[in-house]
């Protein structure tokens, strides 16, 4: 299957299922992504075997359009849709969070402990002064009791 017939059948397929507007910017995309693997050195058929079915992209593009989902607009964002999309249907593609995914994890990651910290600094500072005078007493207490 060459790069067109695959466009024309994803149109095709498209077609009466979504919106104009949705099936022109799909097109595009995949038009684009296409040319931009064939730059990189990869074979056109290489991509398309990638890619698989057109009829199975339509039908995910218009369960998406159905539930309101967006499909991912960033380049980065689509390439891991598609990576995911490709896993599903049993391929050997990992799904590839890229640089940005780990940094958003480590920064949450951060903000989570910095979160449970002030939380637990909160709880200590509001219960110190109820604490240290009981302590204070029933030491007091002990002391005394232990001498008579």
């Amino acid at each position: 299957m060459t790069k067109h017939e695959f466009l024309r059948r994803l149109e095709e397929a498209l077609v009466n299922e979504v919106e104009p507007s949705v099936i022109r910017e799909n097109l595009k995309y995949y038009e684009e992504y296409i040319g931009e693997e064939v730059k990189k050195g990869r074979t056109e058929e290489e991509v398309l075997e990638e890619l698989g079915d057109p009829w199975a992209i339509a039908r995910t593009i218009s369960d998406m359009a159905e539930t309101g989902s967006q499909e991912p607009r960033s380049p980065q964002h689509r390439a891991d849709y598609e990576e995911e999309r490709t896993e599903s249907r049993g391929s050997s593609v990992q799904i590839n969070t890229g640089r940005w995914g780990c940094i958003l994890w480590l920064v949450i990651g951060i903000l989570a402990v910095i979160a449970i910290g002030a939380l637990i600094a909160g709880i200590i500072s509001t219960l110190l002064p109820i604490l240290l005078p009981i302590l204070a007493i029933v030491v007091i207490v002990r002391i005394f009791a232990g001498r008579s």
